[in-house]
């Protein structure tokens, strides 16, 4: 089987702290699972649809939106910066170059939009639906895959503004604050439900236990908390499947808008 946090695997360095942070819960649940890293450009979406995960992180909307045999919730990560509340939510920062004139989104009318991917929540439906859709712009830049591309092309001066993973963006400014110096953020979204890690539908429920328990007892256990607070992380809650209903129905009704379809239509690299 095996584990992965590509989700947030946003440099080289904290890629490594994941996989360090995934050998030692491994080791914890007494499972054999080999740390993977499935690194773009390949699609984080083909890793979600491997039936051998013992623990994966997963996009919100992509697991509410995911057709039966449902993956199995494990635990969500609760971010440690204040501005989570304790809980175990994120958001998206909407982000434009430092030196732009834009003060408030209204003044993004007729710039282009940078988007991750065509299912992201934090990379395109959340900043769509808060928007209102794609009308106010002139053009749309994508697909641009990471949060740290979606940061580069905003500084680049390839996109005006881009919705960017919020937990991705402090974990950047954390590691790499070079990386973010050129861009700054002028509005947040509403917070939604936190990616979570997942097991493959059909693992073994000692599997799925075992995970589940080591998860949820990380932020007790030296090494692992050592490795959390690099990562910005509290801790991993429990987390149901009904617990993200809510991104797939606002997700619903951005696709009833014709949004995300015209944001993609009219989409470049």
């Amino acid at each position: 089987m095996i584990v992965n946090a590509r989700m947030y695997s946003v440099t080289p360095e904290v890629a490594d702290l994941w996989d360090a942070l995934l050998r030692c819960l491994t080791a914890r649940a007494g499972v054999a699972a080999s740390v993977i890293r499935h690194a773009p450009p390949a699609p984080i979406e083909a890793l979600w649809e491997r039936d051998d995960i013992a623990a994966a992180l997963m996009c919100g909307l992509a697991f509410a939106r995911t057709a039966a045999p449902w993956p199995l919730p494990l635990a969500a990560i609760v971010p440690a910066p204040e501005r989570y509340g304790g809980r175990a939510c994120y958001m998206s920062d909407l982000v434009v170059r430092r030196e732009s004139a834009s003060r408030t989104v209204e003044d993004l009318h007729g710039g282009r939009i940078g988007l991750t991917v065509p299912g992201s929540q934090s990379g395109c439906y959340a900043a769509l639906e808060f928007l209102g859709g794609t009308a106010r712009f002139a053009g749309t830049v994508g697909p641009l895959v990471t949060p740290r591309e979606a940061v580069r092309a905003v500084a680049e001066g390839r996109a005006d503004v881009a919705p960017v993973d919020a937990f991705a963006l402090d974990l950047m400014r954390a590691h790499a604050p070079e990386l973010v110096d050129a861009v700054r953020v002028i509005a947040t979204t509403p917070s939604r439900p936190s990616p979570l890690f997942v097991a493959s539908a059909g693992t073994p429920p000692p599997i799925v236990a075992a995970w589940r328990r080591v998860l949820g007892e990380a932020h007790e256990h030296k090494e692992a908390a050592c490795l959390m607070r690099a990562l910005l992380v509290r801790r991993f809650v429990a987390v149901e499947r009904e617990d993200y209903a809510t991104l797939a129905t606002r997700a619903a009704s951005v696709d009833r808008a014709g949004d995300a379809a015209a944001a993609w239509r009219d989409a470049r690299p």
